[in-house]
């Protein structure tokens, strides 16, 4: 794997209210990047996630542009043969019809949960607009070469972090499994945006526990940049990478 490029790309802005990342006078309101991660090699250029595209009306201020943030890395939109979503939300699918790759692969899990929504739900109308080139994707399956989709539960129906091997190891976009660094140092705070709370802490904790103290490069849907889980005391905390 030592050809290949792994970018974590910010395609996108979400504006967000402080008060819906933890207790209410810890944070001030920020823009968070729309994150997405661009996998080139061996013959094949992967995108993970495709930040809001045609649903940026869906969140109040919120801006993407996913052609011209890949631009500025040599990549347009029609050399993508494979997309991975993490899960349905706006934020990470809105962009996918406009992709016009070959293959759009999401869980089986997420399919079903979007197929079970109101006809006019956004996941809904993404998914029936990807028509034929929908793939759904068991947990842990390899959905490109050296690219599995692991389940992540609690956050959406179906919500997935994605494992790429890189020489020597691997690593990981958590997608929306921690929304702020802090969240690592206090996975309870990061409950606002998740379907089933407790799940989603229990994916927090088993993802934080399974990667502290390995040197894995980590990445988040809307956390700047790469970092490693490290131990802190009785926990752990986010140090950024380089």
């Amino acid at each position: 794997m030592s050809d290949r490029d792994v970018l974590l790309i910010s395609a996108g802005v979400i504006p967000m209210e402080g008060a819906l990342l933890g207790p209410a006078g810890t944070f001030q309101d920020a823009d968070l990047p729309s994150n997405v991660v661009l996998v080139r090699g061996g013959g094949r250029t992967v995108l993970v996630d495709t930040a809001a595209g045609q649903l940026d009306s869906e969140w109040e201020g919120a801006t993407s542009n996913l052609e011209q943030a890949l631009a500025a890395h040599g990549c347009r939109l029609s050399d993508v043969d494979t997309v991975v979503l993490t899960h349905l939300d706006f934020d990470h699918c809105g962009g996918a019809p406009d992709v016009p790759a070959k293959h759009v692969v999401v869980t089986a899990t997420a399919a079903v949960w979007a197929r079970g929504l109101r006809p006019d739900r956004s996941a809904r109308r993404v998914l029936e607009a990807l028509g034929d080139r929908l793939e759904e994707a068991a947990d842990g399956a390899e959905v490109a070469p050296g690219i599995r989709l692991v389940e992540a539960p609690g956050h959406r129906g179906g919500h997935a972090c994605v494992e790429i091997a890189v020489d020597g190891g691997r690593r990981v976009f958590l997608a929306d499994v921690i929304h702020h660094p802090s969240h690592v140092e206090h996975p309870e705070w990061d409950h606002e945006f998740d379907t089933d709370p407790d799940a989603g802490l229990a994916t927090r904790r088993r993802w934080l526990e399974e990667l502290a103290g390995t040197g894995t490069l980590c990445a988040a849907s809307h956390i700047s940049g790469w970092g490693t889980i490290e131990p802190a005391g009785g926990g752990y905390r986010w140090q950024p990478a380089g």
